[in-house]
């Protein structure tokens, strides 16, 4: 790969940073729900306006702006870093769902978006799901991490640029594992992705542990 992005670099961003870098565990070994189609994990997730209405706190968080002074900016990143630092109820699951990768970008703070459709068709729904940036050096899902990254530049086989999403023709049926993520931070829904595949909700698979082909 070549580039002026690291391939799989730390991750840059704040926005409930815990929560985003470490995979869901409630035992000694991470369990999934029984794989299941997009399709049907859309249908039985909490919808976007009753979650927003239970944590009204995780939305409206301030963004760092260019123009933003340096003391601001530090500022706005205490305070997205210290939002929910823990997961929420109904963020505690692993889920194992069957999907059409469509379009993929790389983000500035070393993310990957990858939206997933419930088919290959044009009424299809889509949910974000994201590769994570890694965390520090000592975490103790960094390799883990790092492999589903790198797995996940060879299945795309080319760079995956940060200007704009890149969509995957034809479209590639994968099987995804990972842990529930409610990102506040993309409400309402209809921001996250191109404009045929917008995202139907905020709810994401964040981090990702798993990826292959079907």
């Amino acid at each position: 790969m070549t580039g002026d992005i690291p391939v799989c670099g730390d991750f840059a961003g704040h926005y409930r940073k815990a929560v985003k870098l470490a995979v869901w565990r409630n035992s000694a070994t991470i369990r999934y729900s029984r794989n299941e189609t997009l399709a049907h994990l859309l249908d039985r997730l909490v919808d976007d306006q009753t979650m927003h209405a239970k944590y009204p706190h995780l939305t409206g968080v301030e963004q760092v702006k260019s123009t933003d002074s340096a003391a601001t900016k530090r500022r706005i990143e205490k305070l997205r870093e210290r939002v929910q630092p823990t997961r929420l109820t109904e963020e505690q699951e692993n889920v194992d769902i069957n999907g059409w990768i469509w379009y993929v970008r790389h983000e500035d703070d070393n993310d990957y978006h990858v939206i997933v459709g419930s088919s290959p068709r044009a009424t299809a729904k889509f949910m974000n799901v994201e590769i994570s940036g890694l965390p520090g050096p000592r975490a103790k899902d960094r390799a883990m991490l790092e492999r589903v990254c790198q797995r996940f530049q060879r299945l795309v086989g080319e760079p995956i640029p940060k200007s704009k999403y890149k969509a995957l023709l034809p479209r590639m049926k994968v099987r995804i594992k990972g842990s529930l993520f409610w990102d506040a931070d993309h409400y309402p829904p209809g921001k996250v992705g191109p404009p045929d595949a917008r995202s139907s909700t905020v709810w994401e698979i964040h981090p990702v542990t798993s990826i292959t082909t079907i």
